[in-house]
């Protein structure tokens, strides 16, 4: 668990007087496992304190706990991150709710050319401006069994796909800025019963990551490049790689699976080399530039590290605040700015019902520094992040409604800004 300087928060005195009561002092044990440590901050006479439930969410949503004392047993931690600075939303707004199994699907992002972020998401397709309004909000273009990938094109159009978990159906389908359908994208699948689990740009091509049949009929995870037109510029598929994980940086290298992750060039098909982390494994590439971003996990900690083109690690960063929860779920990277987010595990789970964890969003820079933190009170996690063109940064996950404990919660998507 992190070790923070206490700032005032609306708090009961019960709650006040459990942060105090909570931690041991600085001579606590330190949970870090190889991450760069930040020393202690120096004393101003204010409360050190272990315990934060950090940022509200929603009204409607579960906040986090603060543990009764002896309720709970944890390890303070000064490491990576912990002691970046907290940085306050300009705004949060619910954009759906999630309701069946397939609610824990990751909400989708990206930032729109034209200023905003578009949000792709169960029964969920629509476009935000900077200050949070809905520029359109489309109907029945994802329903509640969708996994949705989206990406915003050079020329602002919107490139929507999703792969429907009852049917299995694959539906790709390009928008206007407006929201309006412009029509299909025919994908040249091989097989009847095809998968999709990325989706980039390169320029004005579009960059596919799936499972489909081989030339021979074996399926393997396939990278697909179509131009604008829908024509294939490159087809290339292996057995060797697991993992789904897709990223394409400036140069024009690819990413593609993990485990270990082939860096791909999109001109021709070879196969430059992998990009494999020292520890743990990715779930989220992003690339910036010539370089590559990686958010995952390693033994429960959350990771994010910073790859050159050729695949060689320039750094890795582990962030422990408690247990082994914490996980990095998506990475954004621009304007000199990185931002990973995911979720760190709740120091009181006792009222929980679909998540131990609560969501955290970390800021970076290019050398691996914590810059800012916002650990948000609620049951849940972010699993999206997007940075606009003016520098405005765009998260969103799902997180537990509000309610007795012996009752199943919806599921709140949600969606924020920096």
């Amino acid at each position: 668990m992190t070790c923070l300087r206490y700032a005032p928060r609306p708090l009961s005195l019960l709650a006040a007087i459990t942060l105090l009561t909570a931690c041991p002092g600085s001579d606590g044990d330190d949970a870090g496992d190889g991450a760069e440590d930040t020393e202690d901050t120096e004393d101003t006479g204010e409360a050190q304190v272990c315990v934060d439930p950090g940022s509200e969410l929603l009204a409607n949503a579960k906040p986090a706990r603060v543990p009764l004392p002896g309720a709970s047993v944890f390890t303070c931690t000064n490491g990576w991150g912990t002691d970046a600075p907290q940085k306050d939303s300009k705004w949060t707004r619910q954009v759906g709710e999630a309701i069946g199994e397939f609610g824990f699907a990751p909400v989708a992002l990206a930032a729109h050319p034209d200023g905003g972020v578009v949000v792709a998401a169960n029964a969920v397709f629509a476009r935000y401006d900077a200050d949070g309004e809905p520029i359109w909000e489309a109907e029945q273009a994802t329903t509640m069994q969708s996994q949705t990938y989206v990406v915003a094109e050079p020329a602002g159009t919107i490139v929507l796909a999703t792969y429907d978990w009852n049917t299995d159906d694959i539906d790709v389908v390009r928008y206007d800025a407006n929201g309006t359908e412009i029509g299909p994208i025919a994908i040249p699948w091989n097989s009847p019963y095809p998968n999709i689990w990325g989706l980039r740009t390169f320029g004005q091509d579009l960059v596919i990551g799936g499972f489909d049949e081989d030339a021979s009929g074996s399926y393997e995870q396939t990278l697909l490049r179509l131009d604008p037109a829908g024509e294939v510029v490159l087809r290339k598929s292996t057995n060797q790689a697991n993992g789904q994980v897709l990223a394409v940086n400036d140069a024009g290298t690819a990413v593609f699976g993990s485990f270990p992750g082939f860096l791909v060039s999109l001109d021709n098909g070879a196969v430059l080399g992998n990009l494999s982390p020292s520890a743990g494994g990715p779930n989220m590439i992003v690339g910036a530039g010539d370089d590559f971003y990686m958010a995952g996990n390693a033994a429960g900690d959350l990771t994010v590290g910073r790859y050159a083109g050729s695949g060689s690690e320039q750094w890795l960063q582990t962030y422990d605040r408690a247990t082994v929860n914490d996980q990095g779920r998506a990475i954004a990277a621009g304007g000199g700015e990185i931002v990973v987010v995911g979720m760190t595990n709740l120091l009181d789970s006792s009222n929980s019902y679909w998540f131990g964890t609560q969501p955290i969003v970390i800021g970076v820079d290019a050398d691996g520094n914590a810059v800012w933190s916002d650990r948000i009170s609620a049951h849940g996690d972010a699993s999206a992040v997007a940075i606009g063109s003016a520098g405005e940064v765009y998260v969103a996950g799902i997180a537990e409604s509000d309610g007795p404990t012996t009752d199943q919660p919806s599921l709140l998507q949600w969606l924020r800004r920096y």
